[in-house]
C-alpha cells in the first residue's frame, strides 16, 4: 500500500497525541507525511521524536488581523505543497489551516481536539472537517452552535492525553540524568500567545518563593524565547531549560505541577502528578470535569496559605484508558476505506 495520510502539527502537544496515530497507520501500511510551522521549540521536539516533517509557514501571534493574514497565507502554502503529495486524508489536532486546505483539495479530514472555547478555530477549521473528535465531557453544543453538523461529531472516552500516556513507564533516573535532585515542582506559564486566552498573568514570584520555602526545586517552562530569557534573569535560582525536555518523564517524576495552561495539566493528571491549575481564561469542558471530580485543583491567584494547603492535599487518582484512541482510530479507518 502506497497511500499517504497527511498530519499537520502546529504546536508541541499536538506532536505527542498525533504520534500514536502516525504509528498506527504506518503499521496499517500507509505512508505518513507531516507538516508543521515555525513555532517555539516545535522543530526541536519533532527532531527529538525522530519524526520527519516539512515546515510550512509560521505562528502569527495573537493579533486577529495578523491571524487572518497568516491563515490565508498558510492555507495557500499548504494546499500547494500537499497537492503534490496527493494524500488520501488529513489528520490534525485542532489545526484550522489543515482542515481548510483539505476542503480545497477535496480529501477527508479529521479534527481531534478538546478545545471548546475558541470560536475562530471552529469557524475556520472544524466546520470543514469530515469528522470532529471530542472528549465526552466537552461542550458539544459549542461546536453545533458554530456550524458543525451533529452527524460529523464523534465523542470518545477519557482525555486526548490518554492517547499517548496510557501505560507510560517513567524513567526514574530522569532528573539525575539532567542534573537535578530532591523534591521537584514544575511551573508552566499561561498561553499568552494564543488568541483564545484572555486571562491574567499569574504571580510567579510569590509562587516560586513559596515553593522554595517548602523545600522544592523549581523548574519553569516558558512558551517563548523572550519569556525564557526574562525568567532566567528574574529568577536565577530557578531551572529554566535551554532545550526541550522530555515532558512526560519530567511530569511523571515531579511531585507537583502549577500550570496556567491546559494540555500539560492534563498530562500530569494522567501521570498521577498533583496539579494546581492557575489558568485564568475560560475553561474547557474537560478541565471543568477534572476539577469537579477533584483530579486537579483550580485557583487563579493562590496565596501562600493556598499553596501550602495544596502541597499537602490528596487528590483523586485518574484512571487512564485506551478506549478513546481505539474509537478515533477505528472511525478514521472506516471513513477512509469507505
Amino acid at each position: 500500500m502506497n497511500e499517504t495520510i497527511w498530519f499537520d502539527v502546529t504546536n508541541s502537544p499536538h506532536v505527542f497525541f498525533l504520534e500514536p496515530f502516525m504509528k498506527y497507520f504506518k503499521k496499517k501500511g500507509f505512508n505518513v507525511h507531516v507538516t508543521t510551522r515555525q513555532f517555539y521549540r516545535l522543530d526541536e521536539i519533532l527532531n527529538n521524536r525522530g519524526i520527519e516533517y516539512h515546515s510550512v509557514g509560521r505562528h502569527f501571534g495573537k493579533n486577529l488581523a495578523a491571524k487572518a493574514v497568516g491563515m490565508a497565507e498558510r492555507v495557500t502554502a499548504l494546499t500547494l505543497h500537499i497537492k503534490k503529495i496527493k494524500p488520501i486524508a488529513c489528520i490534525a489536532a485542532g489545526s484550522p489551516y489543515a482542515m481548510a486546505a483539505s476542503k480545497l483539495l477535496r480529501i477527508p479530514s479529521f479534527w481531534i481536539t478538546d478545545n471548546d472555547i475558541s470560536a475562530h478555530m471552529v469557524n475556520f477549521g472544524a466546520r470543514f472537517a469530515t469528522r470532529v473528535f471530542l472528549p465526552e465531557y466537552s461542550h458539544i453544543n459549542f461546536y453545533e452552535k458554530h456550524g458543525v453538523k451533529k452527524s460529523h461529531i464523534v465523542t470518545f472516552k477519557g482525555l486526548k492525553e490518554d492517547f499517548y500516556l496510557h501505560g507510560f513507564k517513567p524513567d526514574k533516573n530522569y532528573f539525575k540524568k539532567i542534573g537535578l535532585s530532591g523534591k521537584i515542582a514544575v511551573i508552566r506559564s499561561e498561553p499568552s500567545h494564543a488568541v483564545y486566552f484572555h486571562g491574567e498573568k499569574q504571580n510567579e514570584a510569590a509562587i516560586i518563593e513559596t515553593l522554595q520555602e517548602n523545600g522544592f526545586s523549581v523548574i519553569y517552562l516558558p512558551r517563548s524565547k523572550d519569556e525564557e530569557q526574562k525568567t532566567r534573569a528574574a529568577f536565577p535560582n530557578v531551572f529554566v531549560p535551554e532545550t526541550a525536555l522530555d515532558g512526560q518523564n519530567l511530569l511523571a517524576n515531579s511531585e507537583i505541577l502549577i500550570g496556567a495552561g491546559g494540555s500539560m495539566n492534563r498530562e500530569a493528571v494522567v501521570l498521577g502528578t498533583k496539579v494546581l491549575s492557575t489558568y485564568s481564561g475560560p475553561s474547557l469542558g474537560v478541565d471543568e470535569w477534572l476539577i469537579k471530580e477533584k483530579y486537579m485543583i483550580h485557583n487563579v491567584n493562590p496565596s501562600k496559605i493556598d499553596l501550602k494547603q495544596f502541597i499537602t492535599t490528596k487528590l483523586n487518582k485518574y484512571n487512564s484508558t485506551e478506549k478513546g484512541f481505539k474509537t478515533v482510530a477505528s472511525e478514521i479507518e472506516s471513513v477512509i476505506q469507505a
